[in-house]
């Protein structure tokens, strides 16, 4: 992935704790996810994917329940 691009299948893959879910006045659900400090270059890939409108796919794997 390149700073000024993303391919369409190019992954930004990161370990995160949920820290919200929110519903919105319109319905819409609004997810906020905490990153480790190490993570560094997928918050730089998540930053660039909101400056491109990017339309993502998440798909969220347990890793550790506790």
């Amino acid at each position: 992935m390149t700073p000024k691009s993303m391919a369409e299948n190019d992954l930004i893959k990161f370990l995160a704790v949920i820290e919200k879910v929110q519903t919105l006045a319109d319905g819409g659900i609004r997810v906020a996810f905490d990153l480790d400090a190490g993570a560094i270059e997928q918050a730089a890939a998540l930053m660039q994917a909101r400056r491109i409108n990017a339309l993502l796919e998440v798909v969220i794997v347990t890793v550790k329940n506790g």
